[in-house]
């Protein structure tokens, strides 16, 4: 076979003077059409993982010794709904919670609350109040997470060096155990936090030195752990990748691992993750003022003040909360919107319409 010469249109996509064949395409097209064609298929890709995660999750097999006692509690007195003709919240007194609680959560579709009390994790129904689960582990649980998108716990318990890491499906009432994370003896969890979007677990824990080190968790089991620098006072991982952002104690912002350069030289707090991996800053140096930084843009694109005397913050997946004495105000909305708390309690989760609250002391 002899090598055939190199035509006009195989030099230049164009057809030959005279040779039949319509017209090629510009370039730019065909580059545009090349990178929609790899989104389109990556988007596919990533939907079909979580897909199968999620399935994996409702759906696994007991594993032996990972089932946790679940013994239906005795009635208790049920929540208490307050009505209120003013607004369309409903407002919700939960009873008998007791003051040693720890990790209290309501789901999100308002059908559970849940705590750790005594290394025991506790699960309620909130249309009842009455226990309809408990999770026990060999040795006491020192830390449990109620998910925001799902009635799933992840919880941990520790003995020596290592600490064991399960979910537990309310649903289904399966337990699905995790690799468990190798730590130095007497360490203790600083904070935990979980990715909706990556399926990802993160775990800050600290030694008795003072180092901390934070685990990440993955859907294949696989935990990849990384010292940090610094003591972490709060954390919150990206909606849309592998990193995170945390705020050390003396209120100094990093990003993947490093110092965040958009706010350098600042001091803030990390209140919340809004949509669009938005990021809530509060400043430390100028009296209730409030940065947005875009993770994808890596720049503040927002910059506003919020009413003094905000005594916390709450957030879910995209809305950010200032807490007040009297109400909360959502600081995702453009203007803010208020709602006033109208009850006496202790606020402790707003779930679509539904405020909670635990009672007054």
């Amino acid at each position: 076979m002899t090598d055939q010469p190199m035509t006009n249109e195989s030099r230049s996509g164009q057809p030959s003077p005279g040779q039949p064949g319509r017209r090629a395409r510009p370039r730019w097209f065909r580059e545009v059409r090349f990178l929609l064609v790899n989104a389109v298929i990556a988007v596919a890709v990533c939907l079909g993982v979580v897909a199968v995660i999620n399935n994996g999750i409702v759906t696994a097999a007991d594993l032996p010794g990972n089932t946790p006692a679940v013994t239906p509690g005795a009635a208790t007195t049920p929540p208490t709904p307050v009505p209120n003709p003013a607004d369309d919240y409903q407002r919700v007194v939960l009873r008998g919670v007791p003051a040693s609680a720890q990790f209290l959560r309501v789901s999100f579709d308002d059908s559970y609350y849940t705590y750790l009390d005594g290394g025991v994790v506790r699960i309620f129904k909130v249309s009842t109040g009455t226990q309809v689960h408990q999770i026990t582990a060999a040795h006491p649980i020192t830390y449990s997470l109620l998910l925001d998108d799902a009635d799933l716990l992840v919880y941990f318990s520790q003995h020596g060096t290592s600490i064991d890491t399960k979910t537990y499906n309310i649903a289904t009432g399966k337990s699905l155990a995790y690799r468990p994370l190798t730590v130095p003896a007497g360490s203790t969890i600083v904070k935990v936090n979980y990715a909706v979007n990556t399926n990802l677990v993160y775990v800050i824990t600290r030694s008795p030195q003072g180092t901390d080190t934070v685990s990440r968790i993955d859907i294949m089991n696989v935990v990849t752990a990384r010292t940090l620098s610094v003591a972490v006072a709060n954390f919150i991982p990206s909606a849309t990748s592998l990193n995170l952002y945390y705020q050390s104690t003396r209120f100094q912002l990093f990003y993947n691992y490093a110092p965040a350069k958009v706010m350098a030289g600042k001091r803030v707090e990390l209140i919340g993750r809004g949509a669009g991996d938005e990021f809530y800053l509060l400043s430390r140096s100028t009296p209730n003022q409030v940065d947005v930084v875009s993770r994808t843009k890596g720049k503040v694109v927002r910059t506003f003040s919020i009413p003094a005397g905000a005594t916390s913050f709450y957030s879910d997946q995209s809305t950010i909360y200032a807490v007040y004495a009297d109400r909360l105000v959502d600081l995702t909305a453009q203007p803010f919107t208020s709602v006033e708390f109208q009850t006496p309690g202790r606020f402790v989760a707003v779930v679509a319409k539904t405020l909670y609250f635990l009672p007054a002391a």
